[in-house]
């Protein structure tokens, strides 16, 4: 029956929720620890716990009332010190001292009592810690009293007598191992009675500081002598993996524990710039610092140590990005990765490009397909790190300058018919007739590269005489310019190396490059000899990332680019692919490598494969809009329906 009546009391509790009467939270608490918590319908009373009388206390109620609830309750237990009649007597019975003593506390010792021919030296009993009623006896002796002095174990340090009011002599301080010693826990003048005086330790607490590698403070607790260091969880460093803590001090308080990491090698070689006394930030374009380079993570022919150089930025446009590119050069030729020996490198952040492959592709199919160009830079894919931080993906390629292993023309000062190495450039500067000269017909004028303008005062040549040598290649570029737009691609032949001006085309196309009219677009005349274009450089902002139509499909550099990006359309090519035998020379051209590149395209996105994890902590890095992986393979994909566009185009 008694079952029945509670199984119809909780489903009428369970009606009475479920039609919406609030229920309050009521604790019933014990100093810091919950006794009982309990849900309570709005209007009702809390059924309180049963509560027991701790030592020395009694249990008298709770603090609050807990009837007729109205909201969420804390409901303290309340207790109630008990205490004990501690009575100080003197040697003949006489009561001294009578007083009540609350539980665990010391009663107070009345005034040494007088015995005539005596002194007194104790008490009979301990009267602190008081747990009892107590009858505390006064002690005599005459005239002299041992005092005691002892450790925290009990053994004995110092003992001596003392004669009536004068003090004991306490021993050196003593040690415990862990422990700070204090002080001693009576005092020991004025001696009246015996007396053990104890040594008072306070257990050592350290601080714990966890830092990283950076001086940060990742974590700091305390700890107490003869616990264990509760280590934290192992930190995280792009670009590294957590080795160990090392105790990097303790001065006794205070123990500090430093992150020690180590580079994180994938499949990619890693360069290691450190700047000397500048940080990353402050490098600019325009001065070098001086920097220690590294290569690690690759052959032991390929690897540097700390090899002296100089470092700063580089680009244009790139500039402005987050991750930005940066040139280094040698203070002494060196050779990177097989490559010729050389002071001077470039290393590419693919800013614009979040697959990281456009520039690498371009002058991978160059090197081993568009054979009509005679130099572009080698491809090495690399991992950088700059004062020790990790800083992502980057493409190592060689600086574009005159050199039998680059460029290589001779060149000379004062000689009007030398080697010249000229970059079309919407972002010439300096002064006209020097640093750069424009033409007439094209929008953007051409920065002198070579002779380097910089130098001829060095080789002892006048500002005149050079004037006159860049009067020389403006003049024989004017002509070649000149016989393009008159339709006389017999002259255009005598001037110029068709071979290299299709081939620099086709990649162009092929990769929709939105600047091919505006920058980055090279050539050079060699001594005695005609125009070449080349060395190709500058692919980020191509291959379905154009500007205006980015499709796989029609003709762009030449035609599309113009809908949205007019100021970046190549004067030079929209004049030559008027001319017929121009135009045939490149479909022919395009239908012999098609097979090639497509083996060559396919070849190099199924190396890079293996370069995963270095793709995906780049965009860890710097976290691109999108990623890598999808990046790259639409671009493999876009390259690929290009090139059968292309194919259908050439062969109509």
């Amino acid at each position: 029956m008694k079952k029945i009546r509670l199984l119809c009391l909780s489903m009428l509790s369970i009606v009475l929720v479920s039609c919406g009467s609030p229920r309050y939270e009521v604790i019933f608490k014990d100093g810091e620890n919950t006794v009982k918590t309990q849900l309570v319908i709005e209007g009702e009373s809390a059924l309180p716990p049963e509560m027991s009388d701790k030592d020395g206390h009694d249990f008298i109620g709770w603090d609050k009332k807990y009837s007729e609830i109205k909201g969420d309750l804390v409901v303290n237990a309340v207790y109630e010190v008990r205490k004990y009649t501690v009575i100080f007597k003197d040697y003949n019975g006489n009561e001294l001292n009578k007083e009540l003593v609350e539980y665990t506390k010391s009663a107070n010792a009345p005034a040494d009592p007088h015995r005539e021919g005596y002194d007194f030296i104790r008490w009979d009993r301990d009267y602190s810690q008081i747990k009892s009623d107590l009858v505390v006896n006064a002690v005599y002796e005459v005239r002299k009293y041992t005092v005691i002095f002892k450790d925290y174990n009990g053994n004995e340090l110092n003992k001596e007598l003392v004669e009536y009011t004068k003090s004991a002599n306490a021993p050196t301080d003593p040690h415990r191992e862990g422990y700070d010693f204090i002080g001693w826990d009576r005092d020991y003048s004025q001696i009246k009675s015996d007396l053990v005086v104890n040594a008072v330790y306070k257990k050592k607490e350290y601080t714990i500081v966890f830092i990283d590698y950076d001086g940060s403070v990742l974590s700091e607790h305390k700890k107490y002598y003869d616990e264990n260091i509760e280590y934290i969880d192992s930190p995280y460093r792009l670009g590294y993996k957590f080795i160990e803590w090392n105790e990097k001090s303790d001065d006794g308080k205070v123990i500090i524990l430093e992150a020690i990491y180590e580079m994180e090698f994938f499949n990619l070689p890693t360069i290691s710039v450190t700047l000397d006394g500048v940080d990353l930030e402050d490098v600019n374009r325009d001065n070098y610092v001086n920097s220690k380079i590294s290569i690690l993570n690759t052959t032991d022919e390929n690897q540097l140590s700390e090899v002296d150089a100089e470092f700063k930025g580089r680009g244009n446009g790139s500039w402005t990005y987050d991750k930005k590119g940066y040139r280094i050069k040698f203070n002494k030729k060196q050779s990177l990765f097989g490559e010729k020996k050389s002071k001077h490198w470039v290393l590419v952040a693919n800013g614009h490009d979040n697959s990281l492959m456009r520039n690498n592709t371009a002058y991978t199919i160059v090197n081993n397909v568009l054979d009509g160009i005679e130099y572009t830079t080698s491809v090495h894919i690399i991992e950088l790190y700059v004062n020790g931080k990790y800083h992502g993906v980057y493409s190592l390629f060689e600086h574009i300058r005159v050199d039998k292993n680059r460029v290589n023309i001779d060149e000379d000062y004062g000689i009007l018919d030398t080697g010249y190495l000229v970059e079309y450039d919407a972002y010439a500067t300096g002064i006209e007739g020097i640093d750069y000269f424009s033409i007439e017909g094209l929008k953007y004028p051409f920065t002198v590269k070579s002779p380097d303008p910089d130098d001829y005062n060095k080789e002892g040549i006048t500002e005149e005489a050079y004037r006159n040598q860049i009067s020389y290649i403006q003049n024989y570029i004017q002509e070649f310019i000149d016989a393009i737009r008159s339709g006389d691609y017999e002259k255009v032949n005598e001037l110029s190396d068709i071979d290299s001006i299709v081939d620099a085309y086709l990649i162009h196309e092929l990769f929709k490059n939105t600047d091919t009219g505006f920058s980055s677009f090279y050539m050079y005349k060699k001594k005695g000899g005609k125009l070449f274009f080349g060395p190709i450089w500058d692919f980020d902002l191509s291959s379905g990332i154009s500007r205006g139509d980015s499709t796989s499909e029609g003709l762009y550099i030449i035609d599309k680019v113009m809908q949205e990006s007019e100021h970046t359309s190549s004067d030079i090519y929209i004049e030559l692919m008027k001319q017929e035998v121009f135009l045939q020379n490149v479909k022919d051209r395009f239908k012999e490598i098609t097979s090639k590149t497509i083996d060559e395209i396919n070849a190099l996105f199924t190396t890079i494969t293996q370069y995963s994890d270095s793709y995906q902590r780049d965009y860890q890095r710097w976290n691109h809009s999108t990623n890598w992986n999808e990046e790259q393979f639409a671009l493999k994909t876009w390259l690929l329906n290009r090139i059968e566009w292309m194919s259908n185009w050439a062969n109509n």
